[in-house]
């Protein structure tokens, strides 16, 4: 397959707003996640912990702000050239994070394009060095970063708007290159679950509103927990009559409830 796509130059990714700038660059760490295990497969849990963390909060973090945490480090940068270029990607997605975080503070207003950037070259850098094609890979960093831009137009998008990668839509919009790791996802990270218990003998309005007020709440407190370098809540809510749990879980930023890692 032929393509004449190529990854958004830092001007173009300058022109997206800053959450939806690390929504791209953790989308395009997130494809050649794979690729890290495959070529380390006797890699340190620890080292798979810090690349997994690394890319998932800041799919998280770009649905709801979040502050970043330094704890990023290039152990894996020896294992492979491949493993180093994976390990960069998320390196480059997590200081865009980083940055994004500041600036929504006013701590410190940084350049979030140059990163969001280098995670895009640094995952086709991690394809070239595995030995595959660049098609797809280009088509799909293409993809997200059209989709970004319509939807930063469309819906008039701030340095503050959250962003849900959902609506990107799949990783790969015209398939995996041929041969690429068919690795399941790592499994999602165990929740910080607390327990809430609806009082018997309220009315439904009561209950309807001391739902929303409660999930509100959580919402906030699973942004915290992200900023401390969590994975995020989730509300399990138990009627007074029931005793087994429903469990809701919806996108950080939602009105209805707490986090989910989106991929």
């Amino acid at each position: 397959m032929a393509s004449e796509a190529s990854i958004p130059t830092k001007e173009e990714l300058q022109g997206l707003p800053r959450w939806a700038q690390a929504a791209f660059a953790a989308r395009c760490a997130d494809r050649v996640r794979p690729l890290f295990s495959k070529h380390w497969p006797d890699a340190p849990a620890s080292n798979l912990d810090r690349l997994n963390h690394a890319i998932d909060r800041t799919l998280l973090a770009s649905v709801k702000f979040s502050n970043a945490i330094d704890y990023w480090d290039d152990d894996a940068a020896d294992a492979s050239p491949v493993v180093a270029s994976v390990a960069s990607a998320a390196a480059s997605a997590d200081a865009v994070l980083d940055v994004t975080s500041h600036a929504m503070h006013e701590t410190y207003i940084g350049d979030s394009a140059e990163p969001a950037h280098s995670a895009a070259r640094h995952s086709l850098e991690a394809s070239a060095r595995a030995g595959y094609e660049a098609d797809q890979l280009l088509i799909a960093i293409r993809t997200d970063f059209e989709l970004l831009r319509s939807l930063s137009q469309s819906e008039s998008w701030t340095d503050e708007s959250p962003v849900d990668t959902v609506l990107l839509g799949p990783l790969w919009p015209v398939g995996k290159p041929e041969g690429w790791p068919d690795e399941p996802k790592p499994e999602r990270p165990e929740y910080l679950k607390i327990e809430l218990v609806t009082p018997a003998g309220l009315t439904g309005e009561e209950s309807d509103d001391l739902n929303r007020r409660v999930a509100a709440f959580f919402a906030e407190l699973s942004a915290l927990h992200i900023a401390m370098g969590g994975t995020g809540l989730r509300l399990v809510q138990h009627d007074s009559q029931e005793t087994a749990p429903v469990e809701d879980r919806q996108p950080i930023g939602s009105e209805t409830g707490p986090a989910e890692v989106c991929r």
